[in-house]
């Protein structure tokens, strides 16, 4: 805040906005540390249930900051709030939930760092703050704009995130957002005024008052603390009993249902053992009842004990009650429901009511299942009713878990006392059916159940698998009430109850929600905090008014003697604490009084100088000039006069001071006494001394560079050349520029010499240095440079002038740096005839030893696409296409190596990706000591050359297709015409039918093959094509359907040329086997499609039948002449075949990949 917004009276300090960024940074991390340790010690004080505690210190911390700090200490709030809200709430969670805590705390840390910027500038703005705060009005204002107001502003930010994320019910918001708002309200009002009054040290006001204020605010704080501790324990306990009563009620109401629902199985038994038969009907009319009056049975069912021997005639007799299509059933692999395979027994559901929504169910075998077949095993060995594990029914469409229970019935008349009496005398079991949901919800619907979380779990199974209803399902885990802090307990409110059922243990947990907490919490701790509140305010506000009226009185009495001493002391500090020597000295020259400043200059303390005679310090060689300024001072000539001299020190050296030296006279002006100033200048007269080093050096320097150089003043004349200059003036006479060297030395003018008319070629070249020269020393141009031949007799040479600025324009001085630039010259001149013959028609490229390239011609860049920026510095590799194996290139650069040439074709890959063919020739260049430093490579286009001889064969392969394609159609059409010779000799001997239409079959799918490579369009052989084709011959021969599926979206196989015959024969036998064994009746399908690994498919035929014991590829013996064609036939790689019997289906699968057939793209 500024200062002249401060008002009188005032001992508050605001921020200095001069403060150094490394104080503003320790400011941050203290307030920050503040907030953070005194946040962790609010959370004690946290009222449940909630995030809000009863005293939030960090309140008053962070208002207290801000005032004593600025605004700017705002992020130190934002960081310490971060702090403590995410140790308080991260949880190791998913990334998720971690990102939403990060998100929350900063949200919660904006919100109390906002809090105290608006407190802080509501106290300011209204408060009049910073003032004394020892007034009534001030402490209102000071306590209502600081603590009441600013409040709201964290408490509502806060606990609306909280509630936005879940983190706190809706329900709970009231409750939540008042106890935040008086928690900062009285954290505020407690140590705000202890850390203003305790971080003041410069105000004497605050220092006084400290104790004042401190103790009565800190006795409010405890009292306050302790009432609402005792009254959040008593509140606990009542809770506590409370929840237990009503989760008992529940875990009663559970028991007891359960206990009935199984009582139905057990009277259903009893029916059933007291009857001589049951018949569906009579079943039926007994369960109709307990169906009725119990919810969670989902079905009750008799399940019959069948051995394998009695099957068929069972499932006949349910047959013949009108369940047509009745088999005993069990679940494939694909969880489809099949007949049940073959096993020494069943146990299949025999009745079932209610049937409707249950249908799917009749006939289903227990024992195909391993959980059931356990619990039934376990009924029947133990003769009591067992339950199984949660299960999935076979009739379930919803997402619930099934529950299954089963009561053994022995046959009559039999006994079955011991083990082996009743596994042998088993007759079936009565079943009982539930749902896990059902039957919870059955138990609990009249009671009260609001707010509360329950699950019913089986203990005995296995971990992942143990829950059997849930009423939260986004909860799957017992929610604890674990409250940290002096107002929360460590207790938790879950209710447990373990209870036998069917064998098995189950267990019914009860655990209540955050509403239940909110909803049976007392408001007497609002209560309790709300007089804190109150109280803790008024003692607040009268220890800081009772304090300051007291304290100011003594400020004002400290204040008048402070000012007594303030004008001695400021002349002292003025003498004492200046920088440089201050002495007082007699007009005798004895010193009156020195400063520390002169006793450092000359090493002597106080004491000895006082003693001493400014004389005796002067060095001899200034004795006599210090003598005549004194004598000239006290005769009026001069007042004072100023030497630079050497004194003696203490230690025997000396040192360089400064003097100024001043004559004090009386008011009747006679004089008085020397008042002088000196100040040590050893650092200058080192660094005078240095710099006339330098210039030595400087001048060694320039006389070392080969270059001639000049320094010109702003006319022209040479201040300073150096040694090359002058000895190639001497070397060359009149030859620079047309310069005479007599006229080029320290002290000539250069610019005059320069505009001397002359007779040579050279004079150009002179005047045009003139003008460059005065251009650059008139500010014209930054700099001049010029190069210009001057050849001699014996050989042609050429110079360049550079004219640069030296240092500040302003000081109008020029350096002329003069250089022989032959060898350059001509060396450019090399290159230009070398670059002539480097653009040629052919591509050049230069490699480097490491093959990375330095430069290509145009004609390389047209060839390749690339241009010179773009190759320059890659390897050659970047250009390889993969027509040729990594060993193609290493061989060419072996040879290269070793003979110094290699000369071939290649194959390139273009800028645009596609390959092209070239004629390459690489040339090695060695050093004189024969080490390869570089390639240079020649490489002509060769495309259009491989165009023209593609063209003749493409069409040479043209000619050949058409006269193949025509071959293919005449065996073709000589197949076909061997069918239809067949065909009529099967008709003239019927007895040979079966034989020759075989036959038939076998030709034709040679005939199919001809055919489909004679096509006009394409004489490539598709797999599915293919199928069909011989499909569609066998259907037309043996008039029975054979039905071929192909995906619609699918991707054409191509069969290879030299296994297109014998696949033909393969598939044609396996078709033409399967109708063959399909029966009268059967009906063959065959379907395509992919399988893994990728670029392979299946063709499955399914067909009625058995296969016999032993059949396989492994033993052809047994098998037909069709089928040992396909053993014999069926190619050794890319082809497997193989049977499965499903039930009453013989399943074939030909699985086909690569050689024997690839994708269509790939041809």
């Amino acid at each position: 805040m500024p200062k002249d917004n401060r008002k009188p009276g005032s001992s508050f300090s605001a921020a200095n906005p001069s403060v150094r960024s490394y104080a503003w940074l320790l400011q941050i991390a203290g307030v920050a540390a503040a907030y953070f340790v005194t946040g962790k010690l609010g959370t004690f004080l946290a009222i449940p249930p909630g995030y809000a505690t009863a005293i939030w210190p960090p309140s008053g911390i962070a208002l207290a900051g801000i005032l004593i700090y600025g605004y700017r200490a705002w992020p130190g709030i934002l960081l310490g709030s971060f702090l403590v809200n995410l140790s308080a709430t991260l949880i190791n969670g998913s990334p998720s939930e971690t990102l939403t805590s990060v998100v929350t705390t900063l949200a919660i840390g904006g919100g109390a760092s906002l809090q105290a910027v608006v407190g802080a500038y509501l106290v300011r703005r209204f408060a009049g703050f910073p003032n004394s705060l020892t007034r009534e009005k001030e402490v209102f204002l000071f306590l209502l704009f600081g603590g009441l107001l600013s409040a709201l502003v964290n408490s509502t930010i806060a606990v609306s995130t909280l509630v936005a994320i879940g983190r706190i019910p809706a329900a709970n918001f009231q409750a939540n957002w008042g106890t935040w708002w008086m928690g900062d309200a009285l954290g505020i009002f407690i140590f705000t005024p202890l850390i203003l009054v305790w971080m003041q040290h410069s105000g004497e006001l605050w220092r006084n008052r400290r104790m004042a204020i401190t103790v009565p605010i800190i006795a409010m704080f405890v009292l306050t603390t302790v009432a609402v501790f005792y009254e959040a324990k008593n509140n606990n306990e009542r809770l506590k009993f409370e929840f237990d009563q009503q989760a008992a009620e529940l875990s009663v109401a559970l028991e007891k249902s359960i206990l009935t629902h199984l009582n139905v199985l057990r009277s259903l038994g009893s029916f059933y053992s007291a009857s001589t038969t049951v018949d569906r009907d009579e079943f039926r009319t007994f369960v109709a009842h307990s169906l009725d009056n119990f919810q969670g049975i989902q079905a009750l069912g008799w399940n019959p004990r069948i051995p394998a021997s009695e099957r068929d005639a069972f499932e006949h007799s349910v047959r013949s009650e009108g369940y047509r299509n009745f088999r005993i059933t069990e679940w494939d692999v694909d969880e489809q429901l099949v007949r049940a395979g073959n096993r020494p027994e069943y146990a299949p559901v025999g009745f079932v009511e209610p049937y409707k929504g249950n249908e799917v169910a009749l006939g289903y075998d227990v024992y195909s299942d391993e959980s059931r077949r356990e619990a039934a095993d376990r009924a029947r060995d133990t003769g009591e009713i067992a339950t199984t594990a949660r299960v999935k029914l076979v009739q379930e469409r919803g997402n619930q878990y099934g529950l299954i229970a089963f009561m053994p019935l022995y046959r009559k008349g039999f006994p079955h006392q011991t083990l082996e009496e009743r596994r042998n005398n088993i007759a079936g079991y009565m079943v009982a059916v539930f749902r896990g949901g059902d039957i919870v919800t059955a138990a609990l619907k009249d009671l009260n159940r609001e707010r509360l979380s329950y699950r019913l779990i089986d203990e005995g199974a296995p971990a992942g698998e143990q829950l059997i209803f849930s009423s939260d399902r986004k909860q799957l885990k017992p929610l604890v009430l674990q409250e940290k802090g002096l107002f929360g307990t460590n207790f938790s409110l879950v209710s447990r109850l373990v209870m036998p059922v069917g064998g098995r243990s189950w267990r019914f947990e009860v655990v209540p929600t955050q509403d239940y907490f909110a909803y049976h919490r007392s408001d007497n701790a609002w209560l309790i905090l709300s007089v804190g509140l109150l109280l803790t305010s008024m003692g607040s506000a009268f220890a800081m008014v009772f304090s300051g009226r007291g304290s100011v009185l003594r400020q004002l009495v400290d204040e008048r003697t402070a000012a007594l001493a303030q004008s001695e002391e400021r002349f002292r500090s003025t003498f004492e604490d200046a920088p440089v020597g201050v002495v007082n000295v007699s007009l005798e020259g004895r010193f009156l009084a020195v400063n520390q400043g002169f006793c450092d200059l000359v090493g002597y303390s106080r004491n000895e100088l006082l003693t001493m005679t400014f004389m005796q310090l002067t060095h001899p060689d200034y004795r006599r000039h210090d003598a005549d300024k004194i004598r000239q001072t006290l005769a009026g000539e001069i007042s004072g006069f100023n030497v630079e001299k050497k004194y003696v020190r203490k230690d025997g050296g000396f040192v360089w001071g400064n003097l100024s030296a001043k004559l004090i006279r009386h008011p009747d002006g006679s004089p008085g006494y020397f008042v002088a100033v000196i100040e040590n200048i050893d650092r200058r007269k080192l660094a005078e001394a240095t710099l006339k080093e330098n210039e030595v050096f400087k001048q060694a320097i320039l006389n070392s560079v080969d270059a001639e150089i000049a320094v010109l003043d702003h006319d022209g004349v040479i201040l300073a050349v150096n040694e090359p200059w002058r000895r190639f003036a001497l070397e060359n006479g009149i030859e620079s520029s047309g310069i005479r060297a007599s006229n080029s030395d320290v002290g000539a003018n250069y610019l005059t010499v320069c505009e001397m008319p002359g007779t040579d070629s050279s004079a150009d070249g002179a005047l045009e240095a003139y003008h460059g020269i005065r251009a650059v020393l008139d500010g014209r141009l930054p700099s001049f440079s010029l190069e210009y031949p001057c050849h001699s007799p014996q050989q042609q040479r050429w110079f360049s002038m550079s004219v640069t600025p030296m240092g500040d324009t302003a000081q109008g001085r020029v350096v002329i740096t003069h250089m022989n630039i032959t060898v350059r010259k001509q060396a450019e001149e090399q290159l230009r005839i070398a670059a002539t013959a480097f653009e040629c028609r052919e591509g050049i490229v230069v490699m480097d030893a490491n093959l990375k390239i330095l430069r290509v011609n145009r004609a390389f860049t047209q060839i390749t696409g690339y241009s010179q920026q773009e190759v320059q510095g890659k390897a050659t590799a970047a250009f390889r296409s993969d027509r040729h194996p990594a060993a193609f290139y290493d061989t060419v650069w072996s040879e290269v190596r070793n003979t110094g040439i290699w000369q071939g074709e290649s194959w390139p890959r273009h800028k645009n990706g596609q390959d092209y063919p070239a004629q390459v020739m690489i040339t090695a260049v060695r050093d004189e000591a024969g080490q390869i430093t570089h390639y240079v490579g020649n490489i002509t286009d060769a495309t259009n050359s491989k165009l023209h001889e593609q063209q003749r064969l493409l069409n040479e392969a043209a000619h050949r297709n058409i006269l193949v394609r025509e071959v293919h159609h005449r065996i073709k059409n000589n197949l076909q015409g061997i069918t239809g010779i067949l065909s009529q000799f099967a008709q003239t001997h019927p007895e040979m039918s079966d034989p020759i239409n075989q036959a038939i079959c076998q030709v034709q799918s040679i005939s199919v093959i001809h055919g489909l490579q004679g096509r006009a369009v394409t004489s490539l052989v598709r797999v599915c094509e293919l199928t069909a084709a011989i499909a569609a011959g066998i259907e037309s021969i043996w008039q029975k359907p054979v039905t071929v599926e192909i995906p619609d979206v699918w991707a054409p196989y191509i069969v290879s040329e030299a296994e297109a015959v014998p696949l033909a024969l393969v598939l044609n036998e396996l078709i033409w086997n399967a109708i063959k064994h399909g029966g009268v009746e059967g009906q063959v399908s065959i379907r395509v499609s992919h399988e893994p690994p990728p670029d392979s498919i299946r063709l499955t035929i399914r067909n009625t039948g058995l296969i016999p014991v032993g059949f396989g590829l492994e033993d052809t013996t047994a098998f037909g002449t069709g089928l040992q064609l396909v053993a014999s036939l069926l190619p050794r790689a890319g082809a497997r075949l193989a049977w499965a019997q499903q039930g009453d289906i013989v399943v074939t699968t030909l699985g086909l990949d690569e050689p024997v057939i690839q994708p269509e793209s790939l041809t």
